[in-house]
């Protein structure tokens, strides 16, 4: 049997909803088909420890074609009042380490529900980071932003405005809240402008997977 590897990816800003999006795709697509076997790869996995800051600058580095080995990219905006009140409101973050498996899987017509689609994880956590004092608006935002100047509008202009090119200040105040996104930049991004329930976002990340393996993955084992 000819196997095939597909990778989803999952961007957006901190607090966006994506570990909470990975978890509930994959435990909807570990039941769908018995020839799909899935798995979570986190960022964090991959940090160096802060004593190991990542240098390389080299334009051949091995992880330079990751981007391009990515099948489908999901986009979560968040607006930067929730990324605020939300971050700003937990006590820490999991840094490192593989996401802990459930013990027990929902069925795929009832994971709405069966899951907290909204719920906090309150597993203990083998690795934790508290954010300091105004790391939200000194860091968090401001790197976000910088970072995804490729895809983020002036806030209440047009698909066809220019790309983003401002000093760190700037470019954060035309963005505004950081919700207006390009549509045309190889990702797709979620409906709602960060506002929908993760029920919803659900229900769009699955459509979009199903496209993907409906057209190369499971047409395969036809």
């Amino acid at each position: 049997m000819t196997s095939q590897t597909g990778v989803i990816g999952i961007s957006g800003p901190s607090s966006s909803g994506k570990t909470t999006l990975a978890r509930l795709l994959q435990r909807i697509f570990s039941k769908a088909d018995e020839c799909l076997f899935t798995f979570i790869v986190h960022e964090d996995d991959f940090y160096f420890p802060d004593d190991r800051p990542p240098e390389s600058e080299d334009k051949d580095h091995v992880l330079r074609p990751v981007h391009e080995n990515i099948d489908v990219h999901l986009f979560l905006p968040a607006p930067y009042d929730m990324v605020k009140s939300r971050r700003e409101g937990r006590s820490g973050y999991v840094t490192s380490g593989p996401a802990p498996e459930p013990t027990s899987l929902p069925q795929r017509s009832s994971v709405s529900d069966e899951v907290d689609l909204e719920g906090e994880d309150d597993r203990p956590p083998q690795n934790f980071w508290t954010d300091p004092p105004g790391y939200v608006d000194d860091i968090v935002w401001p790197r976000y932003v910088q970072d995804h100047a490729w895809l983020i509008l002036p806030e209440g202009e047009p698909q066809k405005s220019n790309t983003l090119s401002a000093d760190s200040q700037e470019l954060i105040n035309k963005v505004g809240q950081g919700v207006n996104l390009r549509t045309n930049a190889g990702v797709i991004v979620a409906p709602g402008e960060g506002t929908k329930p993760m029920v919803d976002i659900l229900k769009w990340a699955v459509e979009e997977v199903l496209k993907y393996l409906e057209r190369n993955i499971l047409e395969v084992h036809e």
